[in-house]
């Protein structure tokens, strides 16, 4: 059941990610004429607080989601504190990631992940931050209410 229910929240975040892609891309919209819309070819990166037993279930399966789905999941060392997430991110955005998932280690400190980030988007997985730092499109949660 466990395994289960990883995979559905790993879909969600894999459906995440192709939003923010589709965002990003114009939604087909492409000089190129290649068609556009699809998340094939993006960088995600992956924050994370300190692993336990769920914690890296989640992170494998989206790696494995992102295999899937063509896209690019990078892993950041596990973050011990707020400075060393706020230091992985500004380093993630440095690096030209197209979006960040992020577990974050505290979820009151939304407001200044976001402020690190930029114009990159973040996709906030297990911990909700307060819904006035939500924004469709740009700042976005998925996890369970259990």
């Amino acid at each position: 059941m466990m395994n289960n229910r990883l995979k559905k929240i790993a879909a969600l975040l894999v459906a995440g990610v192709m939003v923010i892609g589709m965002t990003l891309t114009g939604c087909g919209n492409s000089s190129s004429g290649s068609g556009g819309g699809s998340a094939k070819g993006m960088k995600i990166f992956f924050s994370t607080l300190t692993l336990d037993t769920f914690k890296e279930m989640l992170q494998d399966a989206v790696v494995e989601g992102g295999k899937e789905a063509g896209v690019t999941v990078d892993v950041g060392a596990e973050c011990g504190s707020v400075d060393e997430q706020v230091a992985q991110i500004k380093q993630a955005v440095d690096a030209g990631y197209d979006a960040i998932i992020c577990n974050p280690v505290d979820a009151t400190t939304a407001l200044q992940l976001e402020v690190t980030a930029g114009d990159t988007p973040i996709l906030f997985v297990n911990s909700q931050p307060d819904e006035q730092y939500l924004e469709p499109d740009k700042y976005m949660y998925v996890g369970s209410y259990d």
